[in-house]
């Protein structure tokens, strides 16, 4: 009878160990997970013209294995979207577009287009997407282009920028003070009926495809 007892605990204590080892793997798994980067941020200024203003925007790779959300937009795997405030395609609205930058870069090119550029976690994005949506606004002088995408980057947790009434042409000289690229961001060519205003903010935020005006605007 003891010894029945006695294999009876064994067979506890071992159940015990083995549900703890379990765990703490998932435990670790789960670290680890938190931790992967999931996209690949850039802070982007481009100037089509000099004697025009430069337009600023951010741009994000999906690097995940599947769907990641950028603001109130769906970036597929294997894709990526351009997102930015702009008055130039006024006729949609003022505040956030979606693909506009890529859309518009890719048919005609982007001209002196320099960037800083980071790889974000999902937690990262989750806090970045949130600004996205909640701040679906422009206005000229404080929250412009600059303000809206330099606070998109802050959000995701690269080297901070003051963002409240910058300049476009500052932005230019910051980035450049910082490692960068110039001239070769590729970005994904979406579809004319990919690119968006956002309509309304926070929960209540969704997507309508631009009028074909603003599919010809001139950005920056």
């Amino acid at each position: 009878m003891k010894s029945v007892k006695t294999i009876r605990r064994l067979l506890c204590i071992i159940l015990v160990i083995a549900v703890t080892a379990g765990t703490g793997s998932v435990m670790l798994s789960n670290a680890a997970a938190a931790s992967d980067k999931v996209a690949r941020l850039y802070l982007c200024s481009n100037w089509r013209k000099l004697y025009s203003t430069p337009h600023a925007f951010i741009y994000v790779e999906n690097l995940s294995g599947g769907d990641i959300t950028v603001g109130a937009y769906t970036c597929h795997k294997g894709e990526g979207v351009s997102v930015g405030t702009s008055a130039f395609a006024q006729i949609n609205g003022f505040g956030v577009y979606y693909n506009l930058e890529s859309y518009n870069g890719n048919k005609r090119g982007l001209d002196n287009c320099v960037y800083m550029v980071r790889d974000i976690t999902a937690a990262e994005l989750k806090k970045m997407s949130d600004f996205i949506v909640n701040n679906n606004y422009w206005e000229a002088i404080a929250l412009n282009c600059v303000y809206f995408s330099v606070s998109c980057w802050n959000k995701a947790g690269g080297d901070y920028i003051v963002p409240i009434d910058l300049p476009p042409h500052i932005l230019r000289m910051e980035i450049k003070n910082h490692p960068h690229g110039q001239d070769d961001l590729k970005m994904y060519f979406p579809d004319s009926s990919r690119v968006y205003k956002q309509r309304g903010s926070g929960s209540g935020a969704y997507l309508e495809p631009v009028r074909n005006s603003a599919l010809n605007c001139t950005i920056g």
